[in-house]
């Protein structure tokens, strides 16, 4: 199984996410770059993820599409787990 692997100078762009948030969200979510030379990569599936989440925490959201994103959130990281073990 080939990984996908993106840049993280990249990931602002891609992830809607501030490069000053940025380090912040991967150590809060446990995500470890990995290192390529002096190039640090994530996987697409972690790009999936910091990109919900981004979106999630931008929106004003009403209980009941907070709770269908909620929802959404979990089946993506139960997929990511199950593929990871």
């Amino acid at each position: 199984m080939e990984v996908d692997l993106i840049p993280l100078s990249q990931l602002p762009s891609r992830s809607g996410i501030a490069r000053s948030n940025l380090y912040n969200r991967l150590k809060d979510l446990k995500i470890k770059p990995v290192k390529q030379g002096r190039k640090a990569f994530v996987s697409d599936s972690s790009l999936q993820l910091l990109t919900l989440l981004a979106k999630l925490t931008k929106e004003r959201c009403s209980r009941i599409s907070f709770a269908n994103k909620s929802h959404q959130l979990f089946l993506f990281l139960f997929r990511v787990k199950t593929n990871i073990e």
